[in-house]
């Protein structure tokens, strides 16, 4: 039986079955979380703590800790929604990769073609997400531009997740590529300050030219010519062709991954954007923060009544006239999990 490509429920089975893209930032990072059954996310995130727990008389049942205050609001994050166009044409005339004589039927092109066009869509929104990642890793906050069908932009949508002044920015004290540069120093004051407020501090992202002048330093490229440091060390990028493990160095007391990341996305002007500023590192640990997700709700093909669909992808067929169209919608936020819980240093 062909493929039904104008139900929702089809389409969604359809495109569960598809293997997801890695991503270095989201997988690491921001991994999945909880997939809202409303439009609006819930973002709560607390201050880290070092306290430690009292001591007591035994014939006190306890003492009463305060709790740390934390932060919850309520977000309904912007929809992102790729849309490609099937027309008479697309169903008549031969595909990329198909034989020159080939005989699928139009209905069977149309299940090809709706099935490659997810799977694009995917990617780009699996694109989107990680660039939202890098966003928040550098700036703290998080904006969100929505566009209309004729591709204007309608408004812009930003969350903070900082009051006030942004803590989450280190201050380099000497640009990384002279010779009086202290890197490992400098590097364990960052991490000294997530690890003061009870966060881990085991990452360091570097951007491609600071990566440069990181690997040129010669107090570094002696402690990486001792490859003891990596025995027994998991590269932690190993999967990901666009991240590179430079190496494990003991930033006084703190084992720390050095992380090149140099991927690029294309942007809105269509210019190659990397995800990192070159000139930037971010000092981190893995799952500091998460994306969560906002329900979506349409009217799919065939009904008369909008549903709402509780899923991290969407897929919706419309028709327009002649042509026939196919979105794929997905309402992601990206948030971290404590205040602060990375710090960003230009270090050029």
């Amino acid at each position: 039986m062909a493929l039904n490509y104008t139900d929702t429920a089809v389409l969604l089975a359809a495109y569960k079955e598809q293997k997801a893209p890695n991503t270095f930032l989201q997988n690491r990072y921001f991994p999945d979380g909880t997939v809202f059954t409303t439009a609006q996310v819930l973002v709560e995130y607390k201050d880290g703590n070092q306290k430690l727990a009292p001591f007591v008389s035994p014939e006190v049942g306890g003492k009463v800790v305060r709790r740390d205050g934390y932060e919850a609001n309520a977000y309904k994050p912007a929809l992102i929604a790729p849309k490609r166009a099937l027309t008479i044409d697309n169903l008549t005339e031969k595909g990329f990769g198909e034989a020159l004589y080939g005989e699928l039927t139009p209905e069977e092109r149309a299940v090809k073609i709706t099935a490659d066009d997810l799977t694009e869509m995917d990617e780009m929104i699996v694109r989107r997400q990680e660039q939202m990642c890098a966003q928040v890793l550098q700036e703290n906050a998080l904006t969100m531009n929505h566009y209309g069908d004729d591709n204007k932009l309608i408004n812009t949508k930003k969350i903070e997740y900082f009051n006030g002044v942004n803590e989450a920015v280190y201050t380099s004290s000497v640009k990384w590529n002279t010779a009086d540069a202290d890197i490992i120093s400098e590097v364990a004051a960052i991490a000294k300050i997530l690890t003061k407020r009870g966060l881990p501090a085991t990452d360091v992202i570097l951007g491609t030219e600071a990566a440069d002048a990181f690997l040129n330093n010669e107090k570094v490229q002696k402690l990486l010519d001792n490859r003891n440091f990596n025995i027994g060390v998991v590269d932690p990028t190993e999967n990901y062709p666009e991240a590179t493990f430079l190496g494990v160095i003991n930033c006084k007391g703190r084992k720390m991954n050095f992380i090149q990341y140099d991927a690029t996305y294309e942007d809105e002007k269509g210019v190659d954007t990397p995800y990192i500023d070159p000139k930037t590192i971010i000092v981190t640990a893995p799952n500091c923060g998460v994306t969560n997700y906002g329900a979506i709700s349409q009217i799919n093909f065939g009904e008369s009544l909008p549903r709402t669909h509780a899923e991290k992808r969407v897929p919706l067929h419309e028709v327009n006239g002649q042509v026939r169209e196919v979105a794929l919608r997905s309402a992601p936020l990206v948030q971290p999990r404590h205040k602060n819980a990375f710090i960003k240093a230009v270090v050029l």
